[in-house]
């Protein structure tokens, strides 16, 4: 698979999407959410361009293009740039290899999702829940984590150049080979985690904002290629 730092140009021309929601009181991991994603839908980049694509995306629904006919949805929400998505969950959502930057979660529910090798720069994740998430080889670089809970979050090879992780619950995270350049990570707490060959020089953190970590996520931060003066924790 490319990685943002090794293949850059892989990122640059991915599709953008539409996601299909439907309302309800969906539960999950104990969790309440206001929609749930039924189907997600590539938007072409020239329809994208003339801002025709909200009409199109919806009669495609409809007439049953993608498979979604007769399916009960309520809304179809573009992930175009500045888009804001709120207190929805993503559930066996395959979103790899799209164009997401510059978007916003909140309080947003993933689980079983996949977001390979996507183009992710400045996305913003607020108070959101990744269960079972695999987004190896992202270009997350300048996002924003912030009141975020994980368990088994992959983030293998992404770059995560200065990105924020604020008041985060990490546990079973793997930041291995990842690039952490200028990233912070603050007030937060990461368990049972990986930091195996990342590379970079994280910013500095002090006082009650440090961050803790299990013997384990400590043993592997060991691991990380920088000078051993310039620690996160």
């Amino acid at each position: 698979m490319s990685t943002p730092d090794k293949n850059p140009a892989a990122y640059r021309n991915l599709k953008r999407i539409a996601l299909v929601t439907r309302d309800g009181r969906i539960i999950s991991k104990q969790r309440y959410y206001h929609s749930v994603v039924t189907h997600v839908i590539d938007i072409d980049e020239d329809v994208y361009r003339s801002g025709a694509y909200e009409a199109l995306v919806e009669m495609e629904v409809l007439s049953g293009v993608f498979g979604a006919k007769g399916v009960d949805f309520h809304h179809i929400v573009m992930l175009h740039e500045g888009t804001e998505v709120f207190d929805t969950l993503f559930r066996n959502v395959d979103m790899s290899r799209r164009n997401l930057r510059n978007t916003e979660f909140r309080k947003c529910g993933f689980e079983n999702c996949f977001m390979q090798g996507s183009a992710a720069k400045d996305v913003r994740f607020y108070k959101c829940d990744f269960h079972s998430v695999n987004a190896i080889g992202c270009d997350f670089e300048d996002s924003i984590f912030s009141g975020c809970e994980s368990v088994t979050f992959r983030m293998d090879d992404s770059r995560l150049k200065g990105s924020d992780f604020v008041g985060c619950e990490f546990a079973k995270t793997s930041f291995a080979g990842c690039n952490l350049y200028n990233a912070k990570f603050e007030a937060s707490t990461i368990f049972s985690s990986s930091f195996d060959d990342a590379t970079g020089y994280p910013r500095e953190t002090s006082g009650n904002d440090r961050i803790q970590v299990d013997r384990e996520t400590s043993s592997s931060i060991m691991k990380m290629r920088f000078p051993v003066d310039h620690r996160i924790f």
